[in-house]
Formats: C-alpha cells, structure tokens, sequence
C-alpha cells in the first residue's frame, strides 16, 4: 500500500541516487549509450522516480516543480529534453518533439548530445520511431492489392513525418493514394504541409485539417485509418467515442489501427516525473473493452505489441 511522504522526505530519499545516475549519463561517450545501456540506466531512475511520481499523480504538482528546480539544469541539457520540459506548444509530444526523435538531430556538443541520445534511446522513443514500419506495412499491403485509388487518414498526424518516410521508401504507386492529415494544431498542420510540398513521387496527394479529431467529418470512407499518439491521452468515454467514430469512417474491407502506451512501458516515470508528460497506459484487455464498448465487432479485433513491447497495437478489419 502506497504511504503518502513530504516533499522533503520524498526528494531527500530520492535525489542522491538520481543525481549520481544523471552524472553517469554526462560522462558517458555517445557510443556507450547503447540501447541496452539505456534501458538499464532507465530502470535505475524509475526506481526512484517511482514514489515520486505516485504522488505527483495523486495530485502533488509542486513536487515535480520542486523535483525541475533540482534537477532541470541537469536533464535539459539536451535539445529534447530542454522542449519536453518547457513545453513551447504548451504540451508535452508536440509535433517537433516529435520529429526530433524521429529525425535524432545532435547538436555538437558532447555534453548536450549524451543527453539528446540518452532520450533517443529510451523505450518511448524507440516505439516512437517503430510507427514508421508499421504505417509502412499498412500502407504497402492495401496499395499492393489496389486496383482503384486508396484513401488513407492519419488521426492526430503531427509532424506528418510518418507519411514522408513512408512515402519516400515505397515510391510512386500504380493507383493513385489520397493522405487526409488531421491535428488540432495549427503549427503541425503547416509543417506536415511543408514536409509533404516538395519532391513528392508522382501518384500521391494530400490533404490537411486543421481540426479536433472530435470535429472532423470525412468526405467519403477509407481504406486505412491509423491513429497513432492521441489515445493516449484520451479517457475511456472520450477513446470509446473517437473508436467508434474512427470505425465509422471506414470502408467495407478498411483497416484501422490504432497505438496506446503499455503498462509496461519502462520510460514513463522519466516521461511523467522529469518531463511532465502524462499518458494513459492501457492493458491489452483494456484496449479490447474500449473497442467492446465502441460497437465493433470483437471477431474484427486484433491486439499485438510493437517491437518494443511497449504499445499495444489495436487492429480493426471492417
């Protein structure tokens, strides 16, 4: 059972061991940094951001305030770190944090870029990267079959970096395929449009809107639908009633996919406590009920995990 402690006693117990691994990241060549490095380092600093970050979820924003003022010159050192914490969009995963652990920009100093890798390497952002493959496969497998154009809607498409590098690695299709991209921020809307401007093999369009997904009302049905950063951070009324929304705009045939953060996901107490990114982290079981309770089929559903283990893929046939 989880006994409730001061700030103080929190911090005093916590900062020394914390301090020492953060110093052991600073020294560390880039090439030490390897994935398995990381993920041990990792679960150093979740143990003791554990009963931190239990109280900060209970409702204890000062601690994460008074835990920043410690450690902040520390941890944002690093050009990634620095955006996860000051939040410039005024939320945390916006569409060039984002892009930056898609793209892993260094900075040059080896002191900054210990700290930029320390964040690339991390489970999250792994998995992060892993969306490419899988929208990839999707978007592969339907244009393979395609004997007509295909439509496809990126929910919550951030950057739009995702349909560049998938666009770029399958080149010109033989059908025409039609992108809608879809974010409620207007930035990320204009930077996916830039992305998505120049050198476009021949075959593709896109369109973009600049909508809340909530809002958003398709002009006719698709034969893809992925969603891969928003569920995240919906509650169930809200995750249950954008499933059966996304469901519905879908064509006979249509596949959706759908990515929510695990439980297991080793990163979250960093995300959450260093970091002030909070996620919904679902069980498969639950990701299967929000479909149960959005009307779709449970014969329809497939659940898997990504090749890090640390987000639970929800697959719909229609």
């Amino acid at each position: 059972m989880y006994t409730r402690q001061t700030n103080t006693a929190l911090l005093e117990q916590a900062l020394p061991s914390l301090l020492s691994v953060a110093d052991h990241v600073s020294g560390s060549r880039l090439d030490e940094l390897t994935n398995g490095r990381v993920d041990d380092l990792t679960r150093t600093i979740s143990t003791h951001l554990l009963p931190i970050v239990e109280e900060i979820r209970l409702g204890n924003a000062s601690l994460r305030t008074e835990l920043h003022s410690t450690m902040g010159n520390v941890v944002r050192r690093g050009q990634i770190q620095s955006r996860m914490i000051t939040q410039p969009q005024g939320y945390a995963g916006d569409y060039l944090t984002l892009d930056w652990i898609y793209q892993q920009p260094y900075e040059g100093s080896r002191q900054d870029d210990v700290w930029n890798r320390f964040c690339y390497r991390q489970q999250a952002s792994r998995a992060v990267r892993s969306r490419i493959d899988i929208v990839r496969s999707l978007v592969s497998s339907v244009i393979s079959r395609a004997t007509s154009p295909k439509r496809f809607l990126d929910v919550a498409s951030g950057p739009g970096r995702i349909e560049r590098k998938v666009i770029d690695q399958l080149g010109s299709p033989h059908s025409a395929v039609h992108f809608d991209l879809v974010d409620a921020d207007a930035d990320a809307i204009e930077y996916s449009r830039a992305l998505l401007s120049d050198e476009v093999p021949p075959g593709y369009t896109f369109e973009f809107h600049h909508r809340n997904a909530f809002r958003f009302e398709p002009s006719a049905p698709y034969d893809a639908i992925w969603c891969c950063g928003l569920f995240d951070y919906l509650d169930e009324r809200r995750a249950v009633r954008l499933l059966a929304k996304m469901y519905s705009w879908l064509g006979e045939g249509g596949t959706m996919l759908i990515g929510n953060f695990a439980k297991e996901c080793t990163t979250q107490w960093i995300m959450e406590g260093l970091y002030g990114w909070s996620l919904i982290y679902r069980t498969n079981d639950e990701c299967e009920q929000l479909c149960y309770q959005a009307g779709i089929p449970s014969g329809s559903v497939t659940l898997e995990r990504d090749e890090t283990g640390s987000v639970v893929l929800i697959g719909v046939e229609k």
